[in-house]
């Protein structure tokens, strides 16, 4: 960062709600993805019915679990941030947060003293709601910090730096891009690789 920023805020329950349904399109495209790793899957097992393919099913497998995943962090994501505002606000539903970001850090620190510290080295993007833009850290951590409440520098200045350094992050395209054509792999076997012909084995007799 060129300058030092501080934003300060209530943090509470609305704050996590809004930041966790941000994501809702990655949730989307995780739904369209789940779909069309089913359909490889479904697929393999015709493979496997003509083919004794026992590879392909298993790693069809993996691949409708993988796409589960992303439902379970984000109900894990939101149970930690519950539990931790429910400790730092001592149960009120409510802390003030402040956050302070120079060139190397971000800081946050709360009304009992908390302190963290976080490398800006490891966002990997940011995203935006109504209310808040959205540090995504590597490990699927996120500090919303909220626009209206910049003590030190300007919502505006502060976009016009991370534009510049961190990327927007939207559609899951890659995850999507990867099962389209998986199961375009998976109905080419089904639908145009022979059957193999079972070896019938005679053992010689008597003349």
């Amino acid at each position: 960062m060129k300058k030092t920023y501080k934003i300060v805020y209530d943090y509470n329950l609305e704050t996590i709600r809004e930041v966790y349904t941000s994501f809702s399109d990655y949730y989307y495209s995780s739904f369209a993805t789940m779909a069309l790793y089913l359909i490889c899957f479904l697929c393999t097992v015709v493979v496997y019915e003509r083919f004794h393919n026992t590879a392909g099913i298993l790693v069809s497998m993996a691949c409708l679990l993988s796409a589960f995943l992303p439902f379970y962090n984000r109900s894990a994501m939101v149970d930690q941030q519950t539990k931790l505002l429910n400790k730092l606000s001592n149960k009120t539903g409510t802390v003030k947060m402040t956050y302070i970001l120079d060139d190397k850090t971000v800081s946050c620190i709360t009304n009992t003293g908390n302190l963290d510290e976080y490398l800006l080295s490891t966002v990997i993007g940011y995203r935006e709601t109504k209310n808040y833009i959205l540090l995504v850290f590597n490990g699927k951590m996120v500090i919303p910090l909220k626009k209206d409440s910049f003590e030190e520098g300007s919502y505006e200045e502060f976009m016009d730096e991370i534009d510049i350094k961190y990327k927007k992050l939207g559609l899951n395209i890659k995850m999507i891009i990867g099962a389209m054509i998986l199961t375009v792999l998976f109905i080419a076997m089904a639908l145009f690789l022979k059957p193999v012909e079972p070896i019938e084995i005679t053992t010689g007799g008597s003349q």
